[in-house]
């Protein structure tokens, strides 16, 4: 009996090979900046795009290059994606987690003194950034830890672990969280929440578009502040991200 020959042939799948260069830049941002500049951005999605071509069986790999164009552009528009995404909920944590909501069901001009406390609340949160920080006690002394607030580690917790965005996929699933590993996510978190609190400094919500340009400064400045932490402030932040950021499965 003669020996058949069965072949199969297994198509390109430009989508799943898109998916792929997806997850790699975002792991990408996760890993360094999730506001990065114009240049790096460019940087990051060759790495991305290329890393996932070289990937692919080699049979794929002309034909995913080929897809580099169009699949280069989406992964450029996923940073303000993942920026939108993340700013909106920041809001969210920023109404509820800092307690702005007094007073708020009534016009403004039939509650004058309940705007008045929500802007002095909101200027004592914002100056020197304080929104940012809390008072902790390591061996018998008190020491202010920037990032260390609970609406901030909340606010991480909750990507991280507990929405749809899922980030644990990027950072590790199982794996300790570190203050080194969540850096690009604490600084985004300051920047969104500080943003969100002006949208509220007047003691009304008053909406404003998140501007590139006027807080990639901010966030560069935030960059600094977190690595000048003092080895006592950076051994306090890895204490409260251990209590504060677990896994919950």
């Amino acid at each position: 009996m003669p020996v058949q020959l069965i072949f199969s042939i297994v198509p390109f799948n430009i989508t799943s090979v898109a998916s792929q260069a997806k997850d790699k830049m975002k792991l990408l941002l996760l890993q360094s900046s999730l506001f990065p500049a114009k240049d790096d951005i460019a940087a990051k999605v060759t790495t991305a795009w290329t890393t996932t071509v070289e990937s692919q069986p080699v049979e794929f790999r002309d034909l995913a290059r080929n897809s580099a164009v169009a699949g280069e552009k989406k992964l450029v528009n996923l940073v303000e994606s993942m920026r939108n995404n993340l700013k909106e909920v920041g809001r969210h944590f920023v109404y509820f987690k800092y307690d702005l909501k007094e007073g708020n069901t009534v016009l403004a001009t039939e509650n004058l003194m309940a705007v008045e406390v929500r802007v002095n609340h909101i200027i004592e949160l914002i100056t020197d950034e304080r929104f940012l920080d809390i008072m902790v006690k390591i061996n018998g002394s008190y020491i202010t830890v920037p990032f260390g607030s609970t609406p901030v580690l909340e606010f991480i917790m909750y990507i991280t672990y507990n929405s749809k965005f899922g980030y644990d996929q990027y950072l590790g699933k199982g794996v300790p969280l570190t203050r080194d590993k969540l850096q690009p996510l604490f600084v985004m978190t300051g920047t969104i929440f500080r943003w969100a609190l002006g949208e509220r400094s007047n003691g009304i919500f008053t909406a404003s578009d998140f501007v590139v340009d006027d807080w990639q400064a901010y966030h560069t400045g935030l960059e600094k502040c977190f690595d000048n932490m003092s080895p006592a402030q950076q051994e306090a932040l890895d204490i409260l991200i251990a209590k504060h950021i677990v896994c919950p499965y």
